[in-house]
């Protein structure tokens, strides 16, 4: 009797150490799925991704136009001072270590980089900056571009008409003279267009696709004006009131169907 409850007893134990055993499986083959969906879901994040303080990184959007892929590009300081670089390709979602900027040339990431002739536009420093950095999107390779004169705080980048445009103050004339560059290889700026008699403190910010006028916002009180190319004028943006909205959500609109993954359209 005692050897067939000792026998029972043992079974059992078998039993649930199998169980167990099993639930262990189960859990681990769950938790591998679990990681799988993450990942096809939320394939935008890198495993090791860290966040940055404020100031500390930038985010740029582009299109490869020799591929026909749009690429996030995050560039961020680490704890030793390097500005390192990562890009997202939105066609394959996947993340690629590149090689950043020179060292000791980014003073701070404040300034939002604008896409224009193949390439993403930072201004690296807050005020006297001499040269802007780039990076071209389909090699992802950077370089600095010497400016026409130093940036100062009201001066910066645009895109205009496919160019980029580099909007300088001049303070002792009271003028805002734009200068275009049409190309990264062995390309100069050349001045486009003198505002004449302007308020000192505006701030570009982007240029209208259709109508070609060039937006500004007043540092003094964040009011928007328009500049017209054809009629040389400037003239204020009226708001309905109320609406303030921030500067840095202010973008122009592209009406388009084709989507962000490449192959797909909206359509479908």
């Amino acid at each position: 009797m005692a050897k067939s409850i000792g026998s029972r007893n043992a079974n059992l134990l078998r039993l649930v150490e199998e169980r167990a055993l099993s639930k262990q499986v189960e859990g681990k083959k769950a938790e591998e799925q679990h990681e799988e969906q993450q990942e096809t879901v939320l394939p935008y994040l890198p495993k090791d991704c860290t966040l940055c303080r404020p100031h500390n990184e930038s985010f740029g959007f582009a299109l490869n136009e020799v591929t026909g892929d749009y690429k996030v590009v995050h560039l961020f300081r680490d704890e030793l001072g390097y500005v390192s670089c990562e890009t997202l390709n939105l066609g394959t979602r996947k993340w690629r270590e590149v090689n950043g900027p020179a060292f000791g040339v980014f003073g701070w990431f404040g300034y939002r980089p604008v896409s224009a002739i193949g390439a993403l536009h930072w201004v690296p420093q807050i005020n006297h900056s001499d040269c802007i950095v780039s990076m071209e999107v389909n090699s992802e390779k950077f370089q600095t571009i010497s400016l026409p004169k130093s940036c100062t705080t009201h001066d910066g980048i645009v895109e205009m008409g496919g160019f980029l445009c580099f909007v300088a103050h001049d303070y002792q004339e009271l003028n805002i003279d734009i200068w275009i560059l049409k190309g990264l290889c062995n390309e100069a700026w050349t001045k486009y267009h003198r505002i004449m008699r302007s308020v000192i403190d505006m701030v570009p910010h982007f240029c209208l696709r259709i109508s070609g006028d060039m937006v500004f916002r007043r540092d003094e009180d964040g009011s928007f004006y328009a500049y017209d190319f054809t009629h040389k004028v400037m003239t204020k943006i009226e708001r309905e009131k109320g609406w303030f909205p921030p500067s840095s959500s202010c973008l122009p609109h592209v009406n388009s169907l084709v989507s962000w993954e490449k192959g797909q359209n909206v359509c479908d």
